[in-house]
């Protein structure tokens, strides 16, 4: 089943459910019911079931293209610890990320703090896609990689990694 954050976007993903089951079920009793000697018509039933997929494609599109806005604009707001997304590592390892940082990320988040007047000493990546901690003067500050720019946001919005830092990190 596809997962979703956005309230929308899971209406409209229940609504494509439903269009699929009441166009396989519809087309089924039309075409069993469209003429008085009840002879099946699969041309009638056909018909249904490719209208309710098409209805139901458009939901999941707009489903879809509502979910990518809002990773898109709210990002990874809601770090969870699951399977697909662990908080802590495999015994026996200790920062071996499910996300290493590529050498050009790494790159440009030196010029990014070196065009604010910092010094960067230290970038650890995280178990969450695409952030990862900047230390600077001893403060950990976390960022979000893998667009143009860097984008450095506030520790209060990743408590779960600073939590996984204290832990695993010292």
């Amino acid at each position: 089943m596809l997962v979703r954050r956005n309230q929308v976007a899971k209406l409209l993903l229940y609504f494509c459910y439903v269009i699929l089951g009441v166009a396989f079920i519809g087309g089924l009793t039309l075409g069993l019911a469209h003429d008085i000697y009840y002879s099946f018509s699969f041309l009638i039933t056909w018909d249904y079931w490719v209208k309710g997929a098409l209805l139901a494609g458009l939901f999941l599109f707009f489903s879809e293209l509502i979910e990518q806005m809002h990773i898109r604009n709210f990002g990874s707001e809601q770090i969870k610890n699951t399977p697909e997304n662990p908080l802590t590592p495999e015994p026996g390892t200790k920062n071996e990320s499910k996300f290493p940082i590529s050498e050009q990320d790494r790159q440009s988040v030196y010029e990014f703090y070196a065009e604010k007047g910092e010094e960067v000493e230290d970038i650890v990546s995280t178990p969450v896609k695409d952030v990862c901690l900047v230390k600077i003067g001893g403060e950990l500050r976390p960022v979000e990689i893998g667009d143009f720019k860097p984008i450095e946001r506030s520790i209060k919005e990743y408590p779960e990694l600073r939590q996984w830092y204290d832990q695993h990190q010292k």
